[in-house]
Formats: structure tokens, sequence, C-alpha cells
């Protein structure tokens, strides 16, 4: 998340935005090697291998990224480009997280299957 943020600041080509993603990286390497040499993973290697959870948790990946990305997006616009504070840009953006809070627990609901 720092390296993320230092992006403005030094660019995505920078010494230390690149070094951050490669300790990212790095350590995402030594955990995953961790985790298949463990004797109790987080998650056990039968739930990995299974077609649909895997996809559904690429799936639940590219919506998260893109609901966030979008939050971030519309927070630097808000903040840098139309010149609101922080109080005014997140009262703007409270429909949309009051939305995420309620739609979750509906969405569970919806997708429950029907007996």
């Amino acid at each position: 998340m720092h390296t993320l943020a230092g992006v403005p600041v030094h660019g995505c080509t920078a010494a230390p935005t690149l070094l951050g993603l490669l300790a990212v990286a790095g350590l995402t390497a030594v955990f995953v090697a961790h985790e298949r040499r463990a004797a109790h993973p987080i998650v056990p290697a039968a739930v990995a291998r299974s077609m649909p959870v895997t996809a559904s948790m690429l799936l639940l990946l590219a919506v998260t990224g893109g609901v966030f990305g979008a939050l971030f997006a519309a927070t630097f616009v808000l903040q840098e480009r139309l010149g609101l504070g922080p109080l005014a840009t997140g009262l703007r953006l409270l429909p949309v997280t009051v939305v995420m809070v309620f739609g979750a627990p509906t969405a569970a609901a919806a997708l429950r299957p029907s007996a």
C-alpha cells in the first residue's frame, strides 16, 4: 500500500516504486512457498484445486479490485480535480459505501440455492 501511495510523488518507474513492487512480489513468493509446505495451510490443497472455488475467488478478486479502484479514482477526482475536502468527499461517496454494506447480505441471500 505504501508503494502505491508513493506513485504520485515518485512516478511509476522510479526506484522506490519498483523496489516496493519487487518486495511485494518476493514476499508473495515466500508466502506461497511456505503455504505449500505447511502441515496446515490457510487454504487446503483440495479447496485450492477446486475449479468452482478458484473461479469464484478470481471473480471476487476482479470485482473487489474494480470497486476499490473506482473508489480510489473517485476520491482522487473529487479531492484533486474538484477541490473538495475530505469530509465533502466522504459524504459524496457515502451512498456507494451504504450500497456495498447492505448489498453484501442481499447478494448472499439472492445466491443461496433454493430448497
